[in-house]
């Protein structure tokens, strides 16, 4: 049995979405009669891919990198060299990580792009806004999205928040049993907690004092993750504090210089996009995680953090809005409200309710193991392809 999984680019500095795609894989590559072919344009990963196409194993790279001159022309260029590929080729199965028309399978990782689209232009100045509406790149991604849901060929769509479920089911005309949750899954012998004496030991790598109350925020592309509410909020913190801030960003000088202009510069840390292999000592040097996105379906690094026993504050446009005031295990606020924002991060000053939290936090995280989800991936591929697994 031959599947495609298509995604365009899986790089080392991914985080979130490159550690799916690798749980997603591990699920596929344990069946003996399935074969996986990987269409991307370019693949790092953790997983061990053979890129020849002659070779029978069980998984394989198939390249497919068309030229480009606008980040229109990329997705677009890509999407069609795909159909022509899957056009030669057979596949009983086509799971695409991309909005890609015509697939049997799309994990919605990124959310609905029209619903960013809007969460964008609320936050615009009347110029972005003009610019935002006549962007040719925006009306091609969302038609191709819409396309894509109203399909027939579309069997199912994995979500990872019950906010992108009904985000897609209010915006398309899609049979709502085809839209499933399936939660992002987190490797809870890796992402675990530490004692203070270790925790101490660790931030004396940053010049962290042990007894600061650290601060976390995880995920490139700031504008979304709302690094400036972040910043801003932070400075306005009493006591010893620290903001250790991870994640790439085009426009990395602009929020330096913000920390500076707030006066917190030497209390927050830019530590720039990260190994995955570095992520876990990260967490326990941290006691929070903050991370008010503007829209985020569910980040990876709220499971990551939860499972390193950090409660988390975020928005009420994120995904993770399902688990965290239910587990109380962090705090909900309205993503660019700065005055909330500013009393959940106080929240934390108390050490008894900091310690109350981390635990629940830690508990909260085993509901949402990597196990967990690779269970039930597989019961939706034995669904789908009419397989039988005991």
């Amino acid at each position: 049995m031959n599947i495609a999984l298509i995604r365009q680019e899986q790089t080392k500095g991914d985080g979130g979405a490159q550690a799916i795609i690798d749980i997603i894989l591990q699920v596929l590559v344990k069946e003996d009669d399935i074969n996986v072919s990987l269409l991307c344009r370019k693949w790092e990963s953790a997983q061990t891919i053979s890129n020849d196409s002659t070779q029978a194993a069980s998984t394989k790279k198939v390249i497919i990198n068309p030229g480009y001159q606008s980040r229109q022309a990329k997705q677009e260029s890509f999407n069609q060299a795909v159909r022509e590929y899957l056009q030669q080729h057979h596949f009983d199965l086509i799971q695409s990580h991309e909005r890609l028309n015509g697939c049997h399978i799309f994990r919605a990782g990124d959310g609905v792009h029209k619903v960013w689209l809007q969460k964008k232009l609320s936050i615009s100045n009347w110029l972005q806004r003009w610019w935002l509406l006549r962007s040719s790149y925006h009306k091609a991604l969302i038609h191709e999205e819409k396309q894509m849901f109203e399909n027939q060929s579309l069997k199912k769509v994995i979500c990872n928040s019950h906010m992108t479920k009904q985000e897609i089911t209010n915006h398309f005309s899609i049979d709502k049993e085809k839209v499933i949750v399936i939660y992002n899954g987190v490797d809870t012998q890796l992402y675990k907690p530490v004692n203070q004496d270790t925790k101490a030991t660790l931030r004396q790598s940053l010049n962290i004092p042990g007894n600061a109350l650290v601060f976390m925020f995880s995920g490139s592309g700031f504008e979304r993750k709302n690094l400036s509410t972040t910043i801003k909020a932070f400075s306005q913190l009493s006591g010893n504090c620290y903001l250790i801030v991870v994640g790439r960003d085009k426009k990395l000088a602009s929020y330096k210089r913000l920390a500076k202009r707030n006066h917190c510069h030497d209390r927050v840390i830019f530590l720039g996009a990260q190994e995955r292999s570095n992520m876990p000592s990260i967490y326990q040097m941290a006691d929070v995680l903050v991370l008010p996105t503007l829209y985020d379906p569910f980040p990876n690094a709220i499971l990551e953090a939860l499972s390193s026993g950090l409660p988390c504050i975020t928005s009420t446009t994120c995904g993770a809005i399902d688990i965290i005031p239910k587990h109380h295990c962090g705090s909900i606020v309205a993503a660019k409200d700065e005055g909330a924002l500013i009393k959940a991060m106080n929240r934390y000053q108390e050490k008894e309710l900091l310690a109350r939290e981390s635990i629940n936090a830690t508990t909260t995280a085993q509901q949402f193991t990597k196990e967990i989800m690779q269970k039930k991936l597989l019961q939706l591929y034995s669904d789908v392809l009419g397989k039988n697994h005991a």
